[in-house]
């Protein structure tokens, strides 16, 4: 049970940040991750339709005989709590941990949510800070184009940080504390947020996620302790060839990009 993989995915690529970090937390474990590109983006569809796609991504995981699960994508996460149903591993999503950091970082002012409209519809990071930090403002901001201009390439650009502070100039003399990158692909646009709100303290899901996970399989005891390098899979049900062009910054060992249906 130690030896075998944890699953991660996400819609797209943004979940390779997340990645990175559990790689960094846990060197020695074997990963596969699935960037579902054919069917980016989940943040603007149905709720009934992201959900089917979670199961579909799981299921393919659970397949490959995962010993735990990382929901590497916030609207995913939103989604997902049916996945119990399906496995007793294991199973980390973005939105609880990320809430834990961010409540225990917030002062005086407020709480931003920057996310995908899906994951602010669903309201379930606005659930977790109502029970945390109940009397502290929360200002949930739809931000979709992020996670799409993103996908396109269009990071640290004129265009991405005109995006940005257009996106957020409606807060910008708003006194935030914290705000949430509620989304994995917003951790490529910390430069552009941290330019848009400056006296914002940036959470990212990826620390507070590897925690949680390493906490998990230590409890479980399911540790890798054979002491070599992990294995690295990366699958994508888009093109193989252009997620790989997309991924180019990712320096992991890892075995290439292969293409996948599901």
């Amino acid at each position: 049970m130690k030896n075998k993989p944890i699953g991660v995915f996400d819609s797209g690529i943004g979940g390779l940040a997340i990645l990175d970090r559990l790689i960094a937390a846990l060197p020695n474990e074997d990963f596969i991750y699935v960037a579902d590109s054919g069917h980016f983006p989940y943040g603007t569809r149905p709720a009934a339709e992201i959900e089917a796609l979670v199961t579909a991504v799981t299921r393919y995981l659970l397949n490959h005989n995962i010993k735990a699960l990382v929901i590497a994508c916030n609207t995913a996460t939103a989604h997902s709590g049916h996945l119990p149903n399906l496995t007793d591993i294991p199973i980390i999503g973005m939105i609880a941990p990320a809430v834990r950091a961010a409540a225990a970082a917030v002062n005086t002012g407020a709480i931003a949510v920057l996310a995908t409209n899906a994951t602010v519809k669903a309201g379930v990071y606005q659930q977790y800070l109502a029970r945390l930090t109940p009397s502290t403002k929360v200002i949930a901001v739809g931000c979709s184009e992020f996670a799409d201009a993103i996908e396109r390439g269009e990071i640290n650009t004129a265009a991405s940080y005109r995006l940005v502070a257009e996106k957020l100039a409606p807060y910008a003399e708003t006194k935030i504390d914290v705000a949430i990158l509620g989304c994995t692909h917003f951790d490529y646009y910390r430069q552009e947020i941290g330019a848009a709100l400056p006296g914002a303290r940036l959470i990212s899901c990826a620390d507070p996620a590897a925690a949680e996970l390493v906490s998990a399989l230590r409890e479980k005891n399911l540790l890798k302790d054979d002491g070599k390098p992990g294995m690295i899979t990366i699958d994508t049900t888009g093109e193989a060839a252009v997620v790989t062009k997309q991924i180019a910054w990712f320096k992991r060992p890892h075995r290439g990009v292969r293409h996948i249906d599901l």
